[in-house]
């Protein structure tokens, strides 16, 4: 699916106080980095956005922003353009939490004592996309587990199939 302007939203499910693990296909579709910081990926509650991976501007790093849009940690240009990643998060949703991010099932970043607390229920897995003509983000093969136990009950990129590389 290729995200624009709009959200696309997946794996609702339990309220606060609950582990998020959300696993999905990811690619950018320019030969540019983007315009402007892009947050494609948003766990959210009713009220507030818990966890985001931010797409930068200029640097193409990606970024974890906790629940205060802070940016608490950098993976420095994971993603080359017109290529296909599959991407987990798994978070806990508490006011001092850990969070940990894989990029093609390697650990690439890990916090811990980060404000992910968010108020009300459902938990929802939002997808959004540049507003810039061209600049596409393609999703694929979403996939959430909420009350996980830990970032080990992910399922891995095994899902992310090869004839996609050519889409």
């Amino acid at each position: 699916t290729a995200v624009t302007a709009q959200v696309i939203r997946a794996a609702t499910g339990a309220g606060a106080g609950a582990d998020i693990l959300v696993g999905f296909g990811f690619r950018w579709n320019v030969n540019l980095i983007p315009t402007s910081d892009i947050d494609f990926y948003v766990s959210a509650s009713d009220s507030a956005s818990i966890l985001r991976l931010r797409l930068k501007a200029v640097t193409g790093d990606l970024k974890i922003v906790d629940a205060n849009n802070t940016e608490i940690a950098t993976v420095t240009a994971p993603f080359a353009q017109n290529t296909w990643y599959y991407v987990e998060i798994y978070h806990e949703e508490a006011a001092s939490a850990v969070a940990t991010l894989f990029i093609d099932n390697a650990q690439v970043a890990t916090v811990s004592g980060q404000d992910f607390l968010g108020f009300g229920s459902p938990n929802k897995s939002e997808f959004t996309g540049s507003l810039v003509v061209g600049e596409d983000i393609w999703i694929d093969d979403i996939y959430g587990l909420l009350n996980s136990t830990a970032a080990s009950d992910r399922y891995g990129p095994s899902e992310v199939f090869a004839y996609q590389t050519g889409n």
